[in-house]
């Protein structure tokens, strides 16, 4: 099996990133851990709604059903 290279990002790329690594794996970590608000919270702060949501998810993998922000109405194309 072969070794995947590992090139790290140059400083000046870095500097533009919105996150750090460590704030990346803390809302990674969340994500997992807490996924009903943390979906929420960012459902919230970053989508615009003309109706807001009634339930984050309503998942039964038993039957295939996966929905997510149901009732909600967003303002996207």
């Amino acid at each position: 099996m072969s070794k995947a290279k590992v090139y790290s990002v140059p400083a000046e790329v870095a500097n533009y990133a919105l996150l750090t690594r460590e704030q990346y794996a803390r809302m990674y970590r969340r994500s997992l851990e807490e996924p009903e608000s943390f979906s929420a919270e960012q459902a919230e702060e970053f989508l615009t709604w003309f109706r807001k949501l009634d339930r984050v998810s309503n998942n039964d993998l038993t039957q295939g059903q996966i929905r997510w922000f149901e009732g909600g109405e967003l303002n996207v194309s």
